[in-house]
């Protein structure tokens, strides 16, 4: 009985420790036999097929596509379906996997990562395997940058310690749309370096195509102190305002805004 409470603890610390369940003693993962991929290279635009031959000592139960890379090495999702066509039984099978390359997709190698799995049950020991598959595209940007700051004004002009003010900025960027803000959602902050208690709080941010590369990001930014709305301190406040483009290149827009004693 030791025994067998023993092993029930060091079986749960190794779920713990790993994440995961050890796999059983001479357990095979699933196999890609061969990749064919069409077309190759693709255009901006197109749809990438991929047929996958997969092969598994016991069946594979689902080939899932998770992250695909660009050039620049950022993660896109939701371009990619897939489905598996049994080759008499599903220890063989052939999975077609499409990706729809975005129209503002950049040249060189783009990556996508398939998850191949070979248990239906949660508590079975069997954590398949992820397989990489490139392509390649041609004819399309070679936008490697986040959006980049063209310019940027602040109205009124003269901004005090009770001031209500808006910004308006210009970005640039070779693939549209942009996004600004946290996490794409349009607030972001302007602190007063070393003490970042005084902020104005930027919301209701519009983002506006004014041509083929620029938008113009408009936000009304609110004074507060210690997260008390209405007032903040004097002084030089700079935001960080977060941006995006559709290839999923980050970065920063660098703004300043130089508070003055209210009454």
């Amino acid at each position: 009985m030791r025994r067998v409470l023993l092993g029930g603890f060091v079986l749960a610390m190794t779920v713990v420790l790993t994440g995961c369940p050890t796999p059983p003693p001479g357990y095979q993962p699933p196999s890609l036999e061969s990749s064919q991929i069409t077309p190759q290279p693709a255009q901006p635009g197109d749809t990438v097929t991929m047929v996958l031959d997969v092969r598994d000592d016991q069946a594979l139960t689902a080939a899932v596509p998770q992250r695909l890379y660009t050039p620049s090495n950022t993660v896109l999702s939701g371009l990619c379906d897939s489905e598996m066509a049994p080759q008499g039984d599903f220890r063989h099978v052939l999975v077609t996997v499409t990706c729809a390359v975005p129209t503002f997709a950049s040249n060189g190698t783009w990556q996508l990562d398939v998850f191949l799995n070979d248990s239906s049950y949660p508590t079975a020991n069997y954590p398949g395997r992820t397989v990489r598959i490139p392509f390649e595209v041609t004819g399309g940007s070679d936008d490697r940058r986040p959006p980049q700051l063209v310019s940027y004004s602040i109205e009124p002009t003269t901004v005090d310690q009770a001031t209500t003010f808006t910004v308006t900025a210009r970005l640039r960027d070779e693939s549209l749309p942009v996004t600004a803000g946290f996490e794409g959602r349009g607030s972001f902050n302007f602190f007063k370096p070393f003490a970042q208690n005084s902020t104005f709080f930027c919301n209701g941010t519009t983002v506006t195509p004014v041509s083929a590369t620029d938008v113009e990001v408009v936000s009304t930014c609110t004074p507060s102190n210690y997260n008390q709305p209405g007032r903040s301190e004097p002084g030089l406040h700079v935001s960080y305002m977060q941006v995006q483009d559709a290839l999923g290149h980050e970065g920063n827009a660098e703004m300043f805004v130089d508070v003055q004693p209210g009454p």
